[in-house]
Order: structure tokens, then C-alpha cells, then sequence
């Protein structure tokens, strides 16, 4: 680990401030910052690469306990946060948390690297869940719901079917659903089947799982117990999510595949969820 440091900052806890502070360091790096009386300490290190993410890299980390904030920068691909939409494949980004849980970032595009602007707030992903953890953070907002989990789980089955049979008929994938929305001869409703995927998610809780996952009773795809012990149960929940294949992703292969009943049923289920999960 390097260590620089910098003149005292006038708001220690101003996170867009102590992002300036990372300009410098065009390599993939994690930056712990302890402040004194006259100066800002920057102790340096590489972000350690990992096949899965970059962001794991980050996973069991622990913050200097004389550190105001934490921070990363790193290079790669740019995706819109809520449909996965690939904005630019050549983009550096960095993040800032503070131990109070002030959060800012930029993204710059690879086309325009002086693009970028400090944004405080607004911020969100394993990225950002991390360096919360690694200040012993909750990580913040609310965790996927699992209604969304049961509509992944289902996309995924799906998916799963289409590539071993090239196409993917309405009965065959209603059958696979986990919440048994129904068969007969027309099928359910729109209304039914977002019914029976609520059904299926009642008795789930993201925090059971969590525990039997940081115990080793349970494994999960590509994390140890110790990551899922380092984890709470929100950024637990939404690595599980990630780790399925994107749902709405699944509906373009659906079309692709010619398959427009199954995509546009799948379509609707996730739009019914997401206006749900808007209203409240």
C-alpha cells in the first residue's frame, strides 16, 4: 500500500471534495482516507482483480478505524442502473463513501475523459454496497424484492429451456414457473400470474437466507461464506440477483428467438412488478 497526502480539505466529510483527491490515480486503486489537523492522508492500494466482478475485489475488506472515507476508481463498462442498457464500453468511474454514509461518483466516457461530473448521491450497486461494508455500513436502500427473485428464477428456467430446445412455448414455460400460477385451456391471467409470483416470494426473507449463507448451510453461486458473513442481507440479496441472468435480457432472447407470447408474458410480469415496487 502507497501512502500520499494532500493539504486539509475544509469539509472532511464532503465526499464530492475527497473524490478530487482520486483524479490522480488512473490505475484501478482503493483509496482509505484518514485526515489530520493540517492534511489528508491517502493510503493506497491496488483494487485486487477478480474474475467475477471488479467490485469483488473489494469483498472483505475492513477500513483503518482512524479512516473518514473510503473510495475506488476503475475502469470498464458503463450500464444504465435499472435496465442494464450498455451506455459505453470504455468508461473510468470512481466512488467515494464517507462514515457517515455520504456517497459520491463520476463516470467518464472513454470518448470524453474530462466529461465527468462530481454527483453526490444517486449512486448504486455491489460497488458502492462494498465500500459501505468496508466502513461497516448497512448497505443502503431496501433489498430486491423477492418477488423480483421469483420473476428471475423463472426467466432463468426459461432461458435454460430455450437453449437446449431453440424455442420455448407458453404451456411449457408457465411450468416452469415456481409459484404454480395454473394451466387449463387459456392459462392465467396477467393479473394471475403476477398473483402467483407474489405467492411464491410471501414466506421468502432476504435475511434467513443471508444467515444460512454467512453459516455455510447454504452455498451460493460464486461467493464464499466468508464474503457472505462480510455482506448484510441487502447487498447479499442483490449479488444473488445479479447473479441470474438479466430478466429483461432473457425477454430480447425470447424475441430473438421468435418466441413472442412467452417474452411479451415475462414483459408484463416485470413491468407489473417494477410499477409496484415504484408505488410504494
Amino acid at each position: 500500500m502507497a501512502n500520499r497526502s494532500h493539504p486539509a480539505v475544509a469539509d472532511r466529510d464532503d465526499p464530492c471534495t475527497l473524490l478530487g483527491l482520486l483524479e490522480d490515480f488512473p490505475e484501478p486503486v482503493v483509496v482509505g482516507f484518514r485526515p489530520t489537523r493540517r492534511r489528508v492522508e491517502l493510503h493506497v492500494a491496488p483494487l485486487p482483480p477478480d474474475a467475477r466482478t471488479g467490485a469483488a475485489g473489494l469483498f472483505g475488506l475492513t477500513a483503518d478505524p482512524g479512516w473518514s472515507a473510503v473510495g475506488v476508481a476503475f475502469a470498464g463498462r458503463a450500464r444504465q442502473l435499472r435496465s442494464g442498457t450498455l451506455l459505453d464500453d470504455r468508461s473510468s468511474a470512481a466512488v467515494v463513501v464517507t462514515r457517515s454514509g455520504r456517497c459520491a461518483s463520476w463516470v467518464r466516457s472513454g470518448d470524453d475523459p474530462t466529461g465527468g461530473e462530481r454527483v453526490e448521491g444517486g449512486a448504486g450497486g455491489i460497488v458502492v454496497d462494498a465500500l459501505h461494508r468496508i466502513l461497516g455500513l448497512p448497505s443502503p436502500g431496501e433489498p430486491p424484492s423477492p418477488a423480483l427473485l421469483a420473476a428471475t428464477v423463472w426467466a432463468h428456467e426459461i432461458l435454460e429451456l430455450l437453449l437446449i430446445d431453440g424455442s420455448v412455448g407458453w404451456e411449457d414455460a408457465l411450468a416452469l414457473h415456481p409459484g404454480e400460477p395454473g394451466a387449463g385451456p387459456v392459462g392465467p391471467s396477467d393479473e394471475m400470474l403476477l398473483e402467483a409470483t407474489r405467492r411464491f416470494a410471501a414466506d421468502f426473507d432476504w435475511a434467513a437466507m443471508h444467515a444460512r449463507a454467512a453459516s455455510g448451510a447454504v452455498p451460493v453461486h460464486e461467493l464464499t461464506t466468508r464474503e457472505a458473513a462480510w455482506m448484510d442481507a441487502t447487498m447479499f440479496a442483490r449479488w444473488v440477483i445479479g447473479s441470474l441472468p438479466d430478466p429483461f435480457a432473457v425477454v430480447d432472447a425470447l424475441r430473438g428467438h421468435q418466441c413472442h407470447e412467452v417474452a411479451g408474458r415475462l414483459e408484463a410480469l416485470l413491468a407489473a412488478l417494477d410499477a409496484g415496487a415504484t408505488a410504494r
